[in-house]
């Protein structure tokens, strides 16, 4: 299965035009005129159980709502172990939910203002670069992106960063004003770094190592994004986990999140799982709400209004999914 997402990831590589708040804005403009309600700041304290059925969400404030169904998108240790008692539910979700396991590893980024756009110097021996949209820069061999991710998985920040590179104002021209261009630098970090002291200086050492590959690289400004942003900024990204969970054979496939979730319903009536700490996983796939939403209204009875997309069909006629 990854090496399938690993492929559609290089193949179908996107960029939001207006930035990736677009997205969410898009989505959100669906559900209202759908006829559903989005309340952003009202944050879920519990699942409230009646008759050993999910029937409702118990707000920070107080606020009760009451809901036929239950539908979680966040991760298993917020399902099972913050919005239930222990004694709730069955042992074996208690369990599977305090096994659970963040990535070791974690994304840092920046953000720059461009006099122009990168100019790299491969492009001179005609490599076609410079209609990339992503590059990446600073690897060399096998060995080096091996010893690279050692660094990483115990928690060493390199100091030499190694990442990838877009000038997204070259795909998406409204991202910056008229003679500007924006960029995007992102490389692999350890979460547990002291980022809020460090981020400037491994910011300019993420520039500096572009430049060496982009010469003319002359940043008007720049905003660093560490790990730690990652997690103030979305609750469900614990330790900056931007899938939601860790890739490991017992979080994949059939068992993500857990043998009796895999399949959107869950041993509690009522209560549903989707997003990125189920099947197929994280990385802004889109899979698991679209397979939750197709179970929950098949149970529910409920006309879908859209369609199976054409990958998906195209999968199914090539006898890939059943």
């Amino acid at each position: 299965m990854l090496l399938r997402i690993i492929y559609n990831r290089m193949t179908r590589a996107a960029l939001c035009v207006g930035g990736s708040h677009r997205l969410s804005s898009a989505l959100h403009k669906t559900v209202v005129a759908a006829g559903g309600e989005i309340r952003d700041t009202a944050e879920v304290v519990r699942i409230r159980l009646a008759d050993q059925r999910a029937a409702g969400v118990v707000l920070q404030d107080g606020t009760e709502i009451d809901a036929r169904a239950v539908v979680s998108t966040v991760d298993p240790k917020q399902t099972f172990l913050s919005f239930f008692s222990e004694k709730e539910i069955p042992a074996d979700l208690v369990k599977r939910a305090n096994q659970w396991q963040w990535e070791k590893i974690t994304f840092f980024g920046v953000h720059a203002a461009l006099k122009q756009a990168p100019q790299y110097r491969a492009a001179d021996a005609g490599h076609d670069l410079q209609k990339a949209m992503i590059t990446f820069l600073g690897l060399s061999s096998t060995e080096q992106l091996l010893d690279h991710l050692r660094q990483l998985e115990n928690g060493r920040l390199p100091e030499n960063p190694i990442g990838h590179a877009t000038c997204t104002s070259l795909f998406d021209p409204i991202s910056a004003f008229k003679g500007h261009y924006t960029g995007r630098w992102e490389c692999l970090a350890p979460f547990d770094a002291n980022w809020e002291a460090i981020q400037k200086d491994y910011a300019a050492a993420c520039i500096k190592s572009w430049k060496s590959w982009a010469p003319n690289l002359e940043p008007l400004f720049t905003l660093s994004y560490p790990p730690s942003y990652i997690e103030k900024k979305i609750k469900n990204m614990v330790k900056g986990s931007f899938k939601h969970g860790d890739y490991t054979p017992l979080q994949m496939g059939y068992f993500r999140p857990s043998e009796s979730c895999s399949q959107v319903f869950t041993p509690i009536d009522g209560l549903y799982v989707c997003g990125a700490s189920t099947y197929p996983g994280g990385m802004i796939l889109g899979g698991g709400g679209y397979i939750g939403a197709n179970v929950i209204a098949e149970d529910f009875g409920v006309a879908k209004t859209w369609k199976e997309p054409e990958f998906v069909t195209s999968a199914r006629q090539a006898g890939v999914i059943a």
